[in-house]
């Protein structure tokens, strides 16, 4: 009788807390911009960490309340061109040292 009462009180709270309401919830408390602090990589088998853009990096994710998230992340040891026009090494360089991404979420 115990279990049953139990069961019925855990399924009315269930019923309290819809699963899409909380999902909706979670989308919406991440809308905003927000400035990257860190970024590290964990291997699930090895446990390895990795920091894949370095261990200084800045950058932005923005999510907009309309479903779209853009985000960039740049190395911190990123150098600007020597001259007013990068050379080819510069310019890969450049390319290599940032990621960028918009997409729905």
């Amino acid at each position: 009788m115990l279990t049953r009462f139990a069961m019925l009180v855990v399924c009315g709270l269930l019923a309290l807390f819809p699963l899409p309401a909380l999902a909706q919830d979670l989308a919406q408390t991440i809308v905003g911009a927000w400035k990257l602090v860190s970024l590290e990589t964990k291997e699930v088998q090895s446990g390895k960490v990795s920091r894949p853009m370095g261990d200084h990096v800045t950058g932005a994710f923005v999510f907009t309340k309309g479903g779209n998230f853009s985000g960039m992340v740049f190395r911190g040891d990123r150098r600007a061109p020597e001259g007013p026009n990068a050379t080819e090494a510069e310019r890969i360089a450049l390319f290599n040292s940032l990621v960028s991404r918009y997409v729905p979420h």
